[in-house]
């Protein structure tokens, strides 16, 4: 997760039994963040997970809230497992829900029909894949490096 935690958070409920805002953050990197969680009395609303992610994606639809218990996901991970991070948390997410997808112009490089690296071709097909999925109406922003807001039917 990243600078955006704090504002997330703070419209979410608390943690906790019964609770429905949650934000999962595999990255060690964000831990130093805690500090500003707490100055921004969110720190009781995030939640962090230090493992795989497609392992906390499993965790929550598998063990603890189960389809449709979620209001919004934000992906930005790895780019091989864009399209297995998307499908958990289309289960994951509510009707009318939004799942926003960070970094699907790549840099640019999905424009680029010469590029052909293994990554790039991934985001090609995980766009094309959006694009196409009937589940849900999508809208892009031109935001930093492109965003793609999924909202579930």
């Amino acid at each position: 997760m990243s600078f955006d935690t704090v504002p997330r958070a703070d419209q979410e409920s608390d943690v906790g039994e019964n609770s429905e805002g949650k934000c999962v953050d595999e990255v060690l990197k964000w831990l130093p963040r805690k500090d500003l969680w707490k100055r921004a009395g969110v720190d009781k609303k995030v939640q962090v997970r230090i493992k795989p992610a497609l392992e906390s994606l499993q965790e929550l639809l598998n063990e603890e809230y189960g389809e449709n218990s979620f209001d919004f996901i934000f992906i930005d991970a790895d780019k091989e497992s864009y399209m297995k991070y998307y499908e958990i948390s289309l289960k994951l997410i509510r009707p009318n829900g939004l799942i926003a997808v960070d970094n699907t112009l790549y840099q640019g490089k999905i424009l680029d029909p010469n590029n052909n690296e293994e990554s790039t071709k991934v985001m090609r097909q995980f766009n094309e894949h959006i694009k196409n999925d009937q589940r849900i109406d999508v809208s892009f922003l031109r935001l930093g490096d492109g965003t793609t807001l999924c909202r579930k039917k």
